[in-house]
This record gives structure tokens, C-alpha cells and sequence, in this order.
């Protein structure tokens, strides 16, 4: 049975309350916040004794449990999504890739083009370093530099996505009529922004209540199991 909304807040605040005396470490990369793989903290907590949760972002081979989406199937889908509306040049957008969802976004991304027939093309792929708005459109416009342009773009954030979009706004690029986009996170502006942002979303509640309760589980003398919990494609104007 899934907790109700009264219960997850319980679990997130008892969490809280544990961490503010210090039983506990702390869930990483949650909501849409970045932790990187390397991330001292997460190391030096652990190597304390603290139970320590990770969320989103995790550290591959570590025994330290988890709650995440897929980020490699989510990023398959939404290529798979600009693939079965005709597209067949379709761009990436990345920021720094030391993250590990960066990387199995990337890895999705390639998937549902060779699934597809269609090889990847290393000029449609732009990696920015840095996860801005200003990042989205320098990006745009290096992909309108190639000789042959995407007709859409996948970027690994909705930020980069809305920032792609106002790049090829300023280059007289009509979206989705010229290039259609797909973000990624469905951060509220995603559904304000004109054209509305096509996105993949996180349970971002569901993803923070799971990481209480198994930090909770941990302070019980527990082993929770690692959980991959559901994304969703929400669809908009942007493609």
C-alpha cells in the first residue's frame, strides 16, 4: 500500500529530526538537486557509520541503498517519444557528465536511436559543462551550425531544454514547427513557459518519502533494498 500524503510528511519530518541530532547522515541528489559521484561528503559519512541513503544520484558498486528513477529507460523513451513522431536527426543536450544521470541519460539517448536503425551522430551531441539557461542556447546554436541540423533536440534538463528553445528562438527557428524539443524534470516553469516544455518527469515526493523511510529502515537495524521508482513523459506544445 502506498503511504498517504499525511504519512510520507511524517516519515520525511522524523527523518529530519534524526539528521538534525546526528544519527543519521543524509539522503544525496535529491529533487532536482546535483550531487556528483565523487562527492566527498557522502563518502566521509559513510565511512562514519552513519546510515546514508542516496536519491536520484547514487554511486555505482556501492553498497549504500538507494531511491532513483531510470534514468537510462527514461531517456530511451523520451528519444523513442521524438522517434515515433518522425524524427530521425534528433540533437542531445548534456551538462557536466560527471553525474551519473548525465551519463545514462546519454546512454537512453543512444539506445533509442540504434534500436531505431539510426546511428548516432557525434555533432548532434553538445555537452555544455554547466546547466543553465545560457547553456541551452549556446547549444542551440552550435547544433544550427551543423551542416545538417536536428529536427529535434533532447536536453538532460528542462533548464537547458527552455534555454535551447530560446536559442533557436533568436535564430528565427520556430518550435516545434522547425525543431521540436523535449526536456527533462518538469520543473513548474515547464508548464508555463510558451511553447509548454514536453518533459520527463520524477516522482520528485515520492523519491524524497522513499528516502526517509529507508533511512528510517537503517536506523531500525534494517537492510531496505534499493527501489527504482516510475517516470512519466508529459506531453506539450514544445514537440
Amino acid at each position: 500500500m502506498r503511504p498517504t500524503s499525511t504519512q510520507r510528511h511524517g516519515h520525511v519530518q522524523h527523518a529530519h529530526s534524526a539528521l538534525d541530532a546526528g544519527r543519521i547522515g543524509r539522503a544525496i541528489g535529491g529533487g532536482r538537486g546535483r550531487v556528483a559521484q565523487s562527492d566527498p561528503a557522502a563518502r566521509r559519512e559513510a565511512a562514519n557509520g552513519k546510515p546514508w541513503v542516496n536519491c536520484s544520484e547514487f554511486l555505482p558498486g556501492s553498497d549504500v541503498p538507494y531511491v532513483s528513477i531510470d534514468h537510462r529507460q527514461a531517456g530511451t523513451d523520451a528519444v523513442q517519444y521524438l522517434i515515433n513522431k518522425g524524427h530521425r536527426r534528433i540533437g542531445f543536450i548534456t551538462s557536466d557528465e560527471r553525474f551519473l544521470y548525465a551519463r545514462q541519460r546519454r546512454e537512453g539517448y543512444h539506445a533509442a536511436l540504434l534500436r531505431a536503425g539510426l546511428a548516432p551522430a557525434p555533432e548532434l551531441v553538445c555537452v555544455t559543462g554547466d546547466n543553465s539557461y545560457a547553456a541551452g542556447s549556446q547549444a542551440a546554436a552550435k547544433l544550427l551550425a551543423v551542416v545538417d541540423p536536428p529536427s529535434a533536440v533532447f536536453a538532460v534538463s528542462d533548464t537547458l531544454a527552455i534555454g535551447a528553445i530560446k536559442g533557436f528562438s533568436k535564430a528565427g527557428r520556430r518550435v516545434p514547427h522547425d525543431v521540436a524539443v523535449m526536456g527533462f524534470d518538469d520543473v513548474p516553469i515547464a508548464g508555463i513557459f510558451e511553447p509548454g516544455l514536453t518533459t520527463v518527469a520524477q516522482p520528485m515526493v515520492e523519491l524524497g518519502a522513499a528516502a526517509a523511510e529507508m533511512l528510517l529502515a537503517l536506523l531500525d537495524g534494517q537492510r531496505p533494498a534499493s527501489r527504482i521508482l516510475q517516470h512519466q513523459l508529459v506531453l506539450r506544445e514544445s514537440v
